[in-house]
């Protein structure tokens, strides 16, 4: 082998993935979504905080084209989505390569986040962990997912509910979807 190039993608995917591995201990935390990256983020020389976990998972595809093409599906193999913008930039993307939705095995949501989430769901129907965080001060939209809860058949599903009191009008209408489906996912 001369050179980096030489290495065949198998084995590119295989050291790429380390870099792109979610921890299920990190998935599943009942803290706040905003929390779990704190333990990653660092300061550089100018004394500038940033993400560092993130900004290596972004950086990866960057490199090469070949290095694109082997670490995209790995980028789309946990999703953490919490606000409607990201919702809706992650729908338009996989409207447009509906392919990247089958990678993704690995979902977390804050809230419903409505009818961008229920497209979402659509296209990714190999989701095995489903990871809903209830989050009583967010005014989102619960109510849409029923359709795209339909299609998607997860072996884990976990429901996380915080700072909020235990009947809440906006996120009841979410619990009693995810109700009426989990009796029929099979896995």
């Amino acid at each position: 082998m001369k050179c980096f190039s030489d290495i065949p993608d198998e084995i590119l995917h295989d050291i790429l993935a380390d870099i792109f591995w979610v921890d299920e201990d990190v998935f599943a935390c009942p803290t706040p979504m905003s929390s779990l990256w704190a333990a990653s983020r660092a300061t550089d020389d100018d004394g500038d905080t940033q993400d560092v976990s993130n900004v290596r998972r972004t950086a990866v595809p960057l490199v090469c084209k070949r290095w694109l093409n082997v670490s995209t599906p790995l980028l789309y193999e946990t999703v953490f989505l919490r606000t409607r913008l990201q919702a809706r930039l992650l729908s338009r993307t996989l409207l447009n390569d509906y392919t990247l939705g089958q990678n993704i095995r690995k979902f977390r949501l804050e809230c419903g986040l409505g009818i961008p989430v229920n497209k979402i769901l659509h296209f990714a129907p190999n989701i095995t962990q489903l990871i809903v965080e209830l989050v009583g001060e967010k005014e989102e939209h619960t109510i849409g997912l029923g359709a795209g809860l339909q299609v998607i058949n997860p072996s884990k599903v976990v429901l996380i509910q915080r700072s909020m009191p235990r009947y809440n009008r906006q996120t009841s209408p979410l619990i009693t979807e995810l109700c009426q489906y989990i009796p029929k996912w099979t896995r």
